[in-house]
């Protein structure tokens, strides 16, 4: 075999491996977390807040898995007040296995 059939093959073998790098990135599926995402970056300071505040709490916030489900513990400092909000469990990689 002489070198101009080498540099043929070397050439056909690049083209075919940049063929497939090329259908692999059309191919990938790329989701972000949120669907308004520069939205919910500009209410991150709030994020940021409540992560502060909560750090100053006695004792910290809990999830514990149970057999029945999964339980929010509160701080004792936080009996008898009224609370709401929502828990979110999201999946990074796919969006289908999000919880709320």
């Amino acid at each position: 075999m002489n070198w101009g059939n080498k540099l043929l093959i070397t050439f056909i073998v690049f083209a075919l491996g940049m063929t497939f790098l090329v259908y692999k990135s059309f191919t990938t599926n790329f989701e972000l977390v949120e669907k308004d995402y520069y939205k919910q970056e500009i209410n991150y300071q709030q994020i940021i807040d409540g992560t502060r505040q909560a750090g100053q709490l006695s004792n910290s916030i809990q999830l514990v898995q149970t057999d029945k489900g999964i339980l929010l513990q509160l701080p004792d400092e936080m009996k008898n007040k009224t609370l709401s909000g929502e828990i979110w469990f999201y999946c990074a990689y796919d969006e289908k296995k999000d919880k709320k």
